[in-house]
């Protein structure tokens, strides 16, 4: 059944075989002159998947900044990975994930307080090797000074012995 009201201007042009309808918001839909309404096809799948594209490829930037930042030894902090990666500090809220990964490199840096790229940390085992190597270091340094310390005994003790040689805790001898 056609409208009564007139047709605005900006309400498109329909085909001869159907007219349009008016809605209870007031705009106006095509009909066909059989009475039933066609839907135009449903093309959301392609809206879906260019929305998921996006949202993959903002993940990826995402992921590659904190990289960077890690690796570069900067603070990682949400403010920091959405000035690298060029993403909206909602969207990272929205990826658990992301946050997750953000606040473990924060706790991290701020623990050692040092801001070093994961790969360059030193594990556990690494650390204990380090230490037993410092260890036995320290402990032939010891030694060594022990042995120069003995050393320079027996040699202050050759010095006093000999009487034209001028030592150095007491004034020169005069030798007649």
């Amino acid at each position: 059944m056609p409208s009564d009201r007139p047709r605005s201007p900006e309400a498109p042009k329909t085909a001869t075989n159907t007219t349009t309808i008016t809605l209870t918001t007031g705009l106006q839909a095509p009909r066909c002159l059989s009475g039933v309404f066609r839907p135009s096809p449903d093309n959301t799948h392609y809206l879906r998947s260019a929305e998921q594209q996006r949202r993959t490829r903002l993940i990826e930037q995402a992921q590659q900044a904190i990289r960077r930042l890690d690796t570069a030894g900067e603070a990682i902090t949400v403010a920091a990975v959405v000035r690298a990666s060029g993403t909206s500090r909602a969207f990272l809220y929205r990826i658990p994930e992301l946050i997750q990964e953000i606040q473990r490199l924060r706790d991290l840096q701020q623990r050692s307080d040092q801001r070093q790229p994961v790969r360059q940390r030193m594990t556990d085992s690494s650390k204990e090797a380090r230490i037993r190597q410092l260890t036995a270091t320290n402990g032939e340094l010891r030694a060594e000074i022990q042995r120069l310390r003995t050393q320079n005994a027996l040699l202050l003790g050759h010095l006093r012995e000999q009487p034209t040689i001028h030592h150095l805790d007491r004034p020169p001898r005069q030798v007649d």
